[in-house]
């Protein structure tokens, strides 16, 4: 047994009358039923099983049986029986315990204290499930009677633990379903319980919590190494009790060190991490919070634990993400709630706190494991808010935030690659010479071995333009203009910083001094990449990663050297642009200067370099990232090694041995690299790379993404980016400068270069474009204009995804995003429509429509739909062309085509419904539209002839169906097609009704044919609707047709489907449908009854419902009647026929308890009333005001069903008050009269309250409807 004395844990035995079992009269169970509970028994068996256990449960002593037979040892083994005995004990806690005798409730703790024994001894414990079962049979015993009927339950359960790991076991099973029953925030609990479970815990804090932990802290400290699964499960328990109880009970130096070293336990450290994590979430002062989450922070920091090895377990590492996503959010917490104090010093002091802890934040969320990074994105999103509320912000939260360190060198690496060309540094250190910042490019040609170089100071004044191209999409043109008018546009992207040129160039220079960049046309095959201008501080990684240099970096002389070859190669050759020459020359002799002066510049030069191998195990962020040294051969000078553990990288592509081999053996260029530390590679990653790089390269598909079969990772990556999207759309609120010009670089780097790329960072770079669509807010203005000198950066991008023809890319992700953003800014195209046309082909070609994926196709067909809508005024001249193209996919499906058709009946109707818009919306004459209408239709009419017949003569089934489901979507498609059509471009203006009338009358054979008669008859309906709504009285004649056929098989969901469709025709034509209406009123009307009081089985609720809905209708259809002067209807009705009507609506609003039904009759009630019910009225309609409608106002709300709290109807009494208001207002004191002396006496009110109530009526409506309200609240009370 555990006892607690002060702080230390003892065992010792149990009492004995604590142990002692009751043991109940025990008549035996019902063997046969219990054989039932296995699931392989018989299924009869199985039901006298089902109703064993509701008469155990019924039994007063039913649960004293199960009781005993639990525990006395006769179904040791059968989990069946033993779960099933503890059903019926827990049954008896939930219903029966709180009213428990003496007896019942001592018999209860000795049941209890048997089960804990017979768990805690080896060979008697039983399964998990069985042992939780028992734990929150425990538990609820305990809610019923701590602390008032067993106030020594913890001393009591204390005293049954032995001292082994099944004890133990059971015992915090019993603590976690505690909490599970008392503490759990995330089930909900009555105002009762709660104030039950605040008493438990305040009682449990003064008496039984100290003892409970030092219970723990033995448990911990005795197994870690023995039953580390025990030492988990208690873990557990300390991270769910620790957010009620005192905090220094377990945040102290006792408790801490043990955590701590349990972090560098394998098996039990992500338990540890949780229960840490726990703690740091315990509500707190938030000056405390900050201290303690600083104090752990700092020990976690101190071992290491923060910086795990780069191969690290992905559990562990999720379960620290999710610590240092606590971490964040708490010292973010803490900020907010001091920053509404006037406390100053720590409220700086959490802020310094929580700005220290943004580079584990962005460890976390960088890491290649989805779980990792997902678990920190909370912290991300706050601290995003954090920096909202903090503008202007400082430096280091802008750099947080930006990519300090992300390289826009297209065609060196992939748009995610981390670590850049060595190249670039050594273009930093040329760079520092002079007064001012400089620019230039280097080309190294193959074949003439000419180097071309240019350097220019004060790049900042300096416009650039970029032309496209068309004949070679991949060319750029830099020009360079010394003229500072020019800058208004540009700049804000130039600031006095160093730039370079971002791929070989030359330069030439005009009659007026103006210099002209253009890329070289000698570059290597390899790197045809566009040119432009890079940030200094744009450059790479790897210059910041070496700490240190190392015994192998190259002495200065041989830098020296370099130099003086330079210079030969610039006397020996012939250089056609002697300015270029003196220009280079200059450079030189400013590079010897800057090299004699400044050694500190050699030393960094030097730290740049790093070993081959250790440079291609450098961390890439990427999972396709390309190796910087790719492509770049000619930028390279050769190096001996001055080491035999250097390594050299050669650029030869030729077989070795041939004339081509060495020829490139000439020009082939080699480096030496020291090695690094991918430690310390990582430490200057993730100090210099900010948020906004990491949530884009986090967005990037993995290979292994199955985008054909989508199954539960790929749904949980999904989920995953938009939490990544939420991020980045708070980035763009809190710097849209920032995300557009990333976005932009971004694209300009990968669109150009697509047929290289891999088409997941192609996918990522198309969905950056979209996701602007969300992350640049609406006050930003019209993103696109006509006016060219206004283009918005978006407008270029737009213009580049079109030219780049990036859409024949091919592979599904990358259509499926391109599709997305052509149709998000199809108001692009309406400033530039000369790009309408290679839109339309790649939603008709391969890339579309026919494209090899069925998703994108489908896609496709619904985003056409959409685009053509946004562009319909550009596409005139295209309409013949489209519909041309997208012929063979108009093909109805049948069931005998005898070929796989492209798009599903799904995808036609979009493909139909653009085809309808595109002929209605154009520009052609009426007689041109009625043709195109008739050939887009004529084949959906061919076909149903057809399938008609083969329906009727059909015997199989399956293919009955198969038919009677093209019938229904051949209508469908029809319906699609009149959707077109608008209120200025009418059915009668294109001339298109007799094509759509005669369709009508074919498709109105179908109602006769019994085969699916529901399914066929949806399709006919739907037609209908929309013929009512696109025709003018040519349609009332086919109505007479279907409601005749509906009226010989009376169905009521068929019945419910049919009355909108009456309702539409009346709202619209109103008096002209008034003699059609009045012929089939009561023909319908005796159907509806017949239907409603059919008698059906109890048990289905499907016809149930159908009929209730079907009443609702029927209500519904009557309300359009009396709201859209046709009254006539009813009034023209015999007066026997109308009585009857007139009864349902007082049966619907007085004995349907359906407040929905309710209200639309007293609704009907009160418009009769205003109809009829003055003097000059209906005859008789004033007599059945007060001996029908003044009851059924009072009585209705009187009904056990009409819930006076509910929504629905309170809406109804509403309309209850205001049908009692409309009399008064019509019969005035005639209807105050009938109150006092007629009608309220009969209700036993007393004489104040009847006079009451007249005098409130006869007041304002709203008064009346509050009193009236309260007058029946006060009735039923």
């Amino acid at each position: 047994m555990l006892l607690i004395s002060g702080c230390t844990l003892y065992f010792i035995k149990p009492r004995r009358h604590f142990y002692d079992c009751y043991y109940y009269p025990f008549a035996g169970m019902d063997e046969e039923a219990l054989r039932g509970l296995n699931p392989i028994s018989d299924p009869q068996l199985q039901r006298r099983a089902l109703q064993y256990f509701e008469q155990l449960k019924s039994l007063e002593s039913g649960w004293k049986l199960c009781a005993e037979a639990f525990v006395n040892g006769s179904y040791h083994g059968n989990d069946h029986v033993k779960f099933f005995c503890l059903q019926v004990i827990e049954h008896y806690l939930k219903t029966g315990y709180n009213l428990a005798i003496l007896d019942d409730h001592q018999n209860i703790k000795s049941f209890i204290a048997r089960c804990l024994q017979l768990q805690g001894s080896e060979g008697t414990q039983d399964r998990s499930f069985i042992r939780n079962k028992i734990a929150q049979i425990i538990s609820l015993a305990f809610v019923h009677d701590y602390p008032h009927r067993w106030p020594s339950f913890f001393t009591d359960l204390l005293q049954t633990v032995s001292p082994n790991h099944h004890s133990i076991d059971i015992y915090l099973r019993v603590l976690l379903a505690i909490d599970s029953d008392v503490v759990d925030r995330e089930i909900v609990h009555t105002p009762e319980e709660f104030q039950r479970n605040t008493l438990i815990k305040d009682a449990m804090r003064e008496q039984a919590v100290g003892q409970l932990a030092g219970t723990w802290y033995e448990i911990l400290t005795t197994y870690e190494t023995s039953n580390p699964e025990v030492v988990c499960m208690c873990l557990d328990v300390i991270g769910k009790f620790i957010s009620w109880i005192d905090i220094n009970l377990i945040a102290n130096d006792k408790f801490v060190t043990v955590l701590l070293n349990f972090m560098t336990l394998t098996l039990i450290r992500e338990s540890a991490c949780d229960c840490i994590t726990d703690i740091l979430n315990k509500g707190m002062d938030p000056i405390v919070k900050t201290k303690l989450v600083e104090s752990f922070t700092n020990v976690l920091e101190e071992r290491g634990i923060l910086s795990p090895v780069e191969d690290e377990e992905g559990d562990f590492l999720a379960k620290l993400s999710k610590l240092v996503n606590a971490i964040g959010v708490n010292l973010i917490l803490a900020w907010q709630k001091l920053l509404k104090t006037e406390d100053k010093e720590n409220t700086e002091a959490t802020l310094q706190a929580l700005e220290s802890k943004v580079p584990l934040m962005f460890r976390f969320l960088s890491d290649e494991d989805d779980d990792v990074s997902g678990a920190v994105a909370q912290f991300s999103q706050e601290y995003i808010a954090l920096l909202k509320q903090m503008k202007p912000l400082s430096q280091k939260q802008r750099e947080n935030m930006e990519m300090s360190t992300i390289s826009c060198n297209p065609g060196c690496c992939d748009i995610s690659e981390l670590i850049d060309m060595p190249v670039w540094n050594t273009c930093g250190a040329l760079s520092e010479i002079g007064d001012g910042p400089h620019c230039f490019g280097i080309h190294k040609s193959f074949d003439s071995d000419q180097i071309e170089i240019g350097a220019f100071n004060n790049i900042h004044d300096f416009e650039v333009s970029n032309h496209s191209n068309h004949n070679c999409s991949h060319q750029t043109h830099c020009c360079l203009s010394s003229t500072a008018n020019d800058l208004q546009y540009h700049s804000g992207l130039f600031e006095k910083k160093k730039w370079y040129f971002s791929s070989p160039v030359n330069m030439t220079i005009d009659n007026n001094s103006n210099i002209t960049v253009n890329k070289s046309t000698e570059t290597n095959m390899n790197n045809d990449s566009g040119t432009g201008l890079v940030y200094e501080d744009l450059l790479s990684v790897k210059s910041a990663v070496p700490e240190t240099s190392s015994e192998y970096t190259l002495p200065e002389t041989e830098w020296k050297k370099q130099i003086k070859d330079l210079k030969r190669q610039l006397h020996d050759k012939q250089c056609e642009l002697e300015d270029k020459n003196r220009r280079f020359s200059d450079y030189i002799l400013r590079l010897e200067k800057k090299l004699a002066e400044k050694d500190r510049d050699i030393s960094n030069l030097k730290d740049t370099i790093v070993t081959l191998e250790e440079y291609e195990e450098l961390p890439k962020c990427g999972v396709r990232s390309s190796h910087a040294l790719d492509g770049f051969q000619h930028l390279w000078e050769k190096f001996k090694p001055h080491s035999k553990q250097s390594s050299e990288r050669y650029f030869g592509r030729v077989s070795s041995g041939t004339d081509g081999a060495k020829k490139c053996e000439k020009n082939t260029k080699r480096v030496v690299v020291q090695p690094i530390s991918k430690e310390k590679t990582w430490k200057s990653i993730t100090k210099n790379v900010g948020l906004l790089y990491i949530v884009i390269k986090k967005m990037t598909y993995d290979e292994s993404y199955d985008f054909e079969h989508e199954g539960e990772e790929e749904a949980m990556f999904q989920e995953y980016r938009k939490q990544l999207k939420t991020i980045f759309n708070n980035l763009a609120a809190l710097d849209a400068q920032l995300i557009i010009v990333t976005v932009h670089n971004i694209l300009t780097q990968t669109l150009p270069n697509w047929e290289r790329m891999d088409q997941l960072e192609t996918e990522l770079a198309i969905s950056l474009l979209y996701q602007l669509g969300e992350a640049l807010p609406a006050t930003q203005g019209q993103h696109f204009s006509g006016d060219l000198t206004k283009a918005s950066v978006l407008q270029e991008m737009m213009r580049l995804l079109i030219t780049s023809r990036v859409s024949c890319q091919g592979h599904m992700s990358v259509m499926l995003q391109f599709f997305e953003t052509v149709v998000r800014y199809d108001k692009f195209f309406s400033v530039e429509p000369q790009h309408i046309p290679d839109v339309l082909m790649a939603f008709t070609d391969e890339r579309g429509f026919r494209h090899r994926s069925a998703q994108v196709r489908s896609r496709a067909s619904y985003l056409f739909s959409r685009f053509v809508k946004g562009v319909r005024s550009h596409i005139h001249n295209y309409v013949e062309e489209i519909l041309q193209r997208i012929q063979d996919l108009l093909v109805l499906n049948t069931p005998d085509n005898g070929y796989q058709h492209l798009l599903s009946s799904d995808d036609q109707l979009f493909l139909y419904e653009t085809a309808g818009s595109l002929i209605v919306c154009s520009n052609l004459p009426s007689e041109k539209k009625q043709t195109l209408m008739k050939n887009l239709l004529s084949p959906i009419a061919t076909k149903f002839e057809s399938l008609l017949t083969k329906l009727v003569a059909e015997s199989n089934q399956e293919k009955q169906l198969a038919y009677a489901q093209s019938i229904n979507t051949a209508t469908a498609l029809a319906s699609r097609v009149s959707k077109g059509f608008s209120s200025q471009q009418t059915m009668q203006v294109c001339g298109c009704v007799d094509t759509f009338t005669d369709l009508l009358r074919l498709f109105l054979q179908a109602v006769n044919v019994p085969i699916h008669r529901q399914l066929i008859h949806t399709g006919v309906r739907q037609y209908l609707h929309r013929m009512v709504v696109c025709m003018e009285k040519e349609i009332l004649p086919f109505v007479p047709v279907v409601l005749e056929n509906l009226l010989k098989q009376p169905d009521a969901r068929e019945l419910h489907d049919f009355l909108p469709l009456m309702n539409q025709m009346i709202m619209k034509f109103k008096s002209a449908i008034s003699p059609f209406l009045q012929e089939v009123f009561m023909p319908l009307v005796s159907t509806i009854y017949q239907v409603l009081t059919t008698p059906t089985d109890e048990l289905d609720q499907v016809t149930a419902n159908d009929k209730k809905m079907l009443q609702r209708s029927y209500y519904l259809f009557i309300c359009t009647i009396v709201c859209n002067d046709v009254l006539d209807v009813l009034k023209n009705q015999d007066m026997q026929n109308l009585n009857q009507v007139l009864i349902t609506f007082i049966q619907g609003a007085v004995d349907i308890p359906d407040p929905q039904s309710q209200k639309m009759c007293f609704n009907i009630l009160r418009k009769l009333v205003d109809s009829w019910g003055g003097n000059d009225g209906m005859a008789g309609f004033v007599d059945f005001m007060y001996k029908s409608i003044i009851p059924a106002c009072l009585m209705a709300p009187m009904k056990p069903s009409f819930d006076l709290n509910d929504g629905q109807t309170s809406l109804a009494l509403g309309e209850c008050s205001n049908c009692l208001r409309e009399i008064y207002g019509k019969r005035g004191d005639e209807m105050i009269q009938y109150l006092l002396s007629e009608y309220l006496p009969t209700l036993q009110l007393s004489q104040q309250q009847t006079e009451e109530f007249c005098q409130v009526l006869k007041a304002d409506s709203k008064l009346f409807r509050t009193y009236f309200k309260n007058f029946f609240m006060k009735a039923k009370s």
